[in-house]
């Protein structure tokens, strides 16, 4: 079992692209926008920095997923309950 949420994310993606910390750093900045390095996944692993609630929600979200799909619980529950977990973005705030 994973020892945080940093480490239990790239063990999921790792698992889902078959791939390496490479191929999941690649898809984090591919989904978010970013241009993180690997050195930033090891800062994160091991508390040196925090990553912002982007990233937090981005990776929750993959093991919550995850551990709920395993439950057997169907899939739109499923996002019903992440998306319950999210925090609001600015655009949503906005009147």
């Amino acid at each position: 079992m994973s020892s945080n949420l940093i480490d239990g994310f790239l063990e999921l993606r790792r698992k889902q692209l078959k791939g390496i910390n490479a191929d999941v750093l690649f898809y984090i900045n591919k989904s978010l926008g970013t241009s993180y390095q690997h050195g930033r996944l090891k800062e994160w692993s091991t508390g040196k920095r925090k990553p912002n609630a982007e990233v937090v929600e981005y990776m929750t979200a993959f093991i919550l997923e995850d551990k709920l799909e395993k439950l057997g619980i169907d899939n739109k529950k499923v996002k019903e309950i992440i998306n319950s977990c999210s925090l609001p973005s600015a655009i949503e705030n906005k009147e």
